[in-house]
């Protein structure tokens, strides 16, 4: 049996940085889990992989069609197993989850981007 996990797939998108700056850094985060009671599970982005500065792909497509940068943004996938989620209590039931938290946290500033977030 494939052990449930969250999938989450995002960038960082702080265009204001500078990457020859030191603040450039890795972001992070922490993602919470809740239960149908409320009863709570954590783990952080990182226990993953970190969530590296801007990537931009540039796609095959004619300039002249719009004003539009040709250039999108590469989204990173994470994928953190349930059983990596540090429970707050005992009661905490992985079987039951009714919401997904972002918590900030871990870092002071930053701008991401969401694609899609799943339990499977």
């Amino acid at each position: 049996m494939q052990e449930n996990s969250v999938e989450i797939a995002s960038n960082n998108v702080d265009e204001n940085a500078n990457e020859d700056e030191a603040e450039n850094l890795p972001l992070d985060w922490t993602i919470e889990l809740v239960d149908n009671l409320g009863n709570r599970a954590n783990a952080l982005l990182s226990s993953d992989s970190v969530l590296y500065p801007l990537i931009r792909g540039t796609p095959y497509r004619a300039e002249f069609l719009d004003d539009t940068k040709p250039a999108e943004v590469l989204f990173r996938r994470f994928e953190l197993p349930v059983s990596n989620f540090r429970a707050q209590g005992p009661e905490f039931d992985a079987s039951a989850i009714a919401a997904i938290r972002f918590v900030f946290d871990q870092t002071e500033k930053g701008a991401i981007i969401l694609d899609s977030i799943s339990i499977d």
